[in-house]
């Protein structure tokens, strides 16, 4: 079975490499053709239906009054006297990254899922070509699913969504069940794909780009890495490793402070990369043999060319980093970070909805 598992991911590699080879030889229509393809195809992966947000706000009975006045059409709702329509061609993929050093062949092996520490929802947007990411912190409360050893379901409760990746073997299914969580998390939104990245890729992928550049948020003093606040620093190796991914879990709030500090290196390397890919679209090529064995997608081939087109002519910036709103809530040794319903919903409203005129 691993045997399997291990060809499986090598024959993706080769498989992506073999084709980006074909689409450089054979052009612009090419890769017309095979996006076009991917578009369709990830259409098709999402839920066949928009989500129904139950209202949460104080607009609530506003709101239901509304309803009863206007006969809603699917993906259409009412938010603060406004009608809102959710914008279909919208495509959202969670992005996991794995508390774990290895391959994920290495993962599989061990029979042990790690835990999902870096959580996130890539957010691309047509109709304004904008990409936006949602931090969602690691310690959120909400409702995941537990398993025995042997896969059993045992039962579901309120525990850190951080969790619920390691109710898996690592692999494939327990990406499906973060996913799953995610997207209970954000109102049931439409998901089209998933990427997880175990954190021991980070070093190599970032230092493949030459590193990047920023202002430290924080004293950083690990392992051999020293960085002061204030300070510009070029990250490279494990600098950049540690930067991103240490946390003190003696100070309270430590895993919001990580994650502002996530905001901003993911800034600076899709800042460098969108940049050094216009100039070299091999660069690709690379950064794809750099993460496959320690990656698992539900993306194709064909899919990610689509998604490469798009977003290298999307704008997007520190502005486009979003946080999922709450508080942090110590709980004996543990952090709990309790997400506001409110903010949330209306977080979900301003990015996936849009508002429909009177007449409309």
């Amino acid at each position: 079975m691993k045997e399997k598992k291990k060809s499986k991911v090598l024959k993706g590699v080769c498989v992506f490499i073999v084709c980006i080879a074909i689409l450089a030889v054979m052009g612009i229509a090419t890769f017309a053709i095979v996006s076009n393809i991917g578009k369709q195809n990830l259409k098709q992966k999402a839920t066949s239906t928009a989500p129904v947000l139950t209202n949460v706000t104080v607009n609530q009975i506003e709101n239901e009054e509304k309803e009863e006045e206007d006969v809603l059409k699917e993906g259409q709702i009412y938010y603060n006297g406004q009608k809102y329509q959710y914008n279909e061609d919208i495509m959202t993929f969670v992005i996991m990254g794995i508390d774990y050093m290895g391959t994920v062949e290495e993962l599989l092996a061990e029979s042990m899922g790690g835990q999902s520490d870096m959580n996130f929802l890539a957010v691309l947007n047509p109709h304004e070509k904008s990409l936006k990411l949602i931090m969602i912190n690691r310690n959120s409360m909400t409702q995941i699913q537990r398993f025995a050893t042997d896969g059993t379901y045992v039962d579901t409760v309120d525990a850190q969504i951080t969790l619920q990746h390691a109710y898996g073997t690592g692999g494939t299914d327990s990406c499906e069940k973060m996913v799953a969580a995610i997207d209970n998390l954000m109102y049931m939104i439409l998901i089209h794909g998933y990427f997880a990245m175990n954190m021991g890729a980070i070093t190599t992928l970032n230092d493949a780009i030459g590193g990047v550049e920023l202002v430290a948020m924080e004293d950083i003093k690990h392992y051999g890495t020293d960085i002061k606040r204030g300070e510009t620093v070029h990250l490279l190796g494990e600098d950049a490793f540690w930067y991103a991914k240490f946390r003190n879990q003696h100070i309270p709030g430590s895993a919001n402070a990580r994650l502002e500090r996530q905001k901003q290196y993911l800034n600076a390397f899709l800042q460098k990369m969108k940049r050094m890919v216009k100039e070299d679209m091999a660069l690709l090529v690379d950064l794809y043999k750099i993460v496959a064995e320690y990656s698992v997608t539900d993306v194709s081939v064909d899919e990610m060319t689509y998604l490469v087109s798009q977003m290298i002519g999307y704008s997007f910036d520190l502005g486009s980093i979003y946080s999922v709103p709450g508080e942090t809530v110590v709980n004996g040794e543990y952090e709990e970070y309790y997400v506001d319903e409110e903010a949330l919903y209306e977080m979900i409203v301003d990015i996936f909805y849009e508002p429909i005129m009177e007449g409309e």
